[in-house]
Parts: structure tokens; C-alpha cells; sequence
């Protein structure tokens, strides 16, 4: 399943969360992009200011913030995943 996000580019989580593919607005493979280290994808939620934001899973022993999943922004400029914040 795609998600739009704030920048027009759609997404999808694949490869076991593993990788994000980013497609244009009408639909046309752009790239992709790997988790931050020691994360995968799992789903797509609604950030406070930056819409539609995959979710990253941290391995519990690499967690910045034990037990908390965060937010990521896809930088399309630089094909790159920021950490927002974590989900509460």
C-alpha cells in the first residue's frame, strides 16, 4: 500500500521493511532508500507538521529512546531518511 507524503512523492515499504520506494505524483519509480541503521519500515502515520511519515522500529538494544518507534521525513534531494521524533 502507497502513502502520500507532504513533498507529492508516494511511497511503499517493501523487503520486509527493509527499504522505502519513493514514486512521482503520477506514479513513475523514483529510488529508494534503506531504514537508519538497526530499523526497519513498518507503516505509515500522520506527523504533527510533516503529514504522512513512515514509522521506524529501532532493535531494542539501539534504540536512542528505549520501547519508542519514530518518525522519519523523507529528504527527496538527497535520498535520505531524517529521524524526526519518536511516536508516542
Amino acid at each position: 500500500m502507497r502513502a502520500t507524503l507532504k513533498n507529492g512523492y508516494q511511497a511503499e515499504i517493501v523487503d520486509e521493511g527493509s527499504k522505502l520506494n519513493l514514486f512521482t505524483s503520477d506514479g513513475k519509480y523514483a529510488f529508494s532508500v534503506a531504514p537508519p541503521a538497526n530499523t526497519t519500515f513498518y507503516q505509515f502515520v500522520n506527523h504533527v507538521t510533516e503529514g504522512m511519515c513512515p514509522l521506524v522500529s529501532f532493535e531494542l538494544a539501539h534504540s536512542p529512546i528505549q520501547g519508542m518507534d519514530w518518525y522519519c521525513k523523507v529528504i527527496v534531494e538527497s535520498q535520505s531518511i531524517e529521524l524526526l521524533n519518536p511516536a508516542r
